[in-house]
């Protein structure tokens, strides 16, 4: 293995992390990069990415090679002697993304990156304890090993790529049995006081989605501010003098928010919005936006399959029964201001 041109392993980081430049030898380099060009890629997409990925990399013998340069790192790591590798390699293409998480998977120690090629976006993003400010952005570096302890506060995320061509080998340092459990966050809900109900003329018995024109009224703005944690949403939370919002028969208002989805805000799956028993919820969007947003708001089941999509309308109104589904909005391709009223069905 070569000597590390530049290792970064800061004192006051928000978590373990390493930084190891010139990380193989230019033989072997050559070798990883020759084998990752014989592989077949698929595309992964749910609300939390988007990329093109390998079938698991662990059992390749051409690059055994590659794990045992791993080993040197991590075997102070840990005294474990039934630890293993999983590993996959990554291409991403321009618009790809892999939003902010903490990689809190049971058995996984420390994850890894190496870099097959420099590139100028679709940086490491390592974010502070409060899951919303950056503490490092790491660069896309030829030969470049980025590896971190997986805790309950490493948040980090895959900034955006300008263009193709992103080129890695990603994965996982695991000890079998080791719990991860991540932090449990608690989800609040909420009605403002200022809030003043007004008769929607709808029928919604027998209707599990209506879509309306629909003019909002205009009130004055008190505030707004950038919403997280990010590993739950990014997007501004608009605070108004004033909330109108619908009455439906049977049915009771138990959160609303005003919220300006900027290009790539976006509100992941495990949001406060979704609750672990949705059957009885019910939903009512309102947008404002200059231009219409197709495939705005993403309906899956509960095996993250897609089952469709709401477009963000300017001037219209959605409502919509959950039915035990949840609902996602992926990075937002324009700006979109929308109101969302929660409504549970009385018992």
């Amino acid at each position: 293995m070569a000597s590390f041109g530049n290792v970064i392993n800061e004192e006051n980081r928000p978590f373990e992390y390493m930084i190891l430049d010139n990380f193989l030898t230019d033989r072997d380099f050559l070798k990883v990069e020759s084998f990752y060009n014989e592989l077949s890629f698929k595309e992964v997409h749910t609300d939390l990415f988007r990329f093109l990925q390998s079938n698991e990399l662990f059992f390749e013998e051409k690059i055994k090679f590659f794990k045992q340069e791993l080993d040197k790192i991590f075997r102070d790591k840990n005294s474990s002697g039934d630890a293993y590798y999983s590993m996959f390699a990554s291409y991403y293409r321009e618009g790809d993304f892999l939003l902010c998480h903490d990689d809190m998977v049971d058995e996984r120690m420390y994850a890894f990156t190496f870099y097959l090629e420099d590139f100028d976006s679709g940086q490491l993003l390592l974010f502070e304890n409060n899951c919303q400010t950056i503490h490092k952005r790491i660069d896309v570096r030829k030969n470049r090993l980025v590896i971190f302890k997986v805790e309950s506060k490493s948040f980090h995320e895959v900034d955006i790529c300008l263009k193709d061509g992103r080129k890695a080998l990603s994965g996982w340092f695991n000890v079998p049995n080791k719990k991860n459990l991540a932090l449990k966050r608690e989800k609040s809900y909420s009605v403002a006081e200022n809030i003043e109900f007004f008769d929607l003329e709808v029928d919604i018995d027998d209707q599990d989605f209506i879509f309306m024109e629909f003019e909002d009224i205009l009130v004055k703005e008190v505030r707004r501010h950038v919403q997280g944690p990010f590993i739950d949403r990014r997007c501004v939370k608009i605070e108004y003098e004033k909330l109108y919002a619908p009455r439906f028969d049977g049915y009771e208002l138990i959160h609303c928010e005003c919220l300006k989805f900027r290009e790539s805000d976006y509100i992941l799956a495990n949001d406060l919005i979704n609750l672990e028993n949705s059957d009885n919820i019910m939903d009512v969007f309102i947008f404002k936006c200059s231009e219409n947003v197709p495939d705005f708001i993403f309906y899956s089941n509960n095996n993250s399959e897609l089952e469709f999509t709401v477009d963000a309308l300017d001037g219209h109104l959605f409502i919509g029964k959950r039915k035990g589904k949840n609902i996602s909005i992926h990075r937002s391709k324009k700006t979109v201001l929308m109101k969302h009223f929660m409504y549970c069905l009385r018992n």
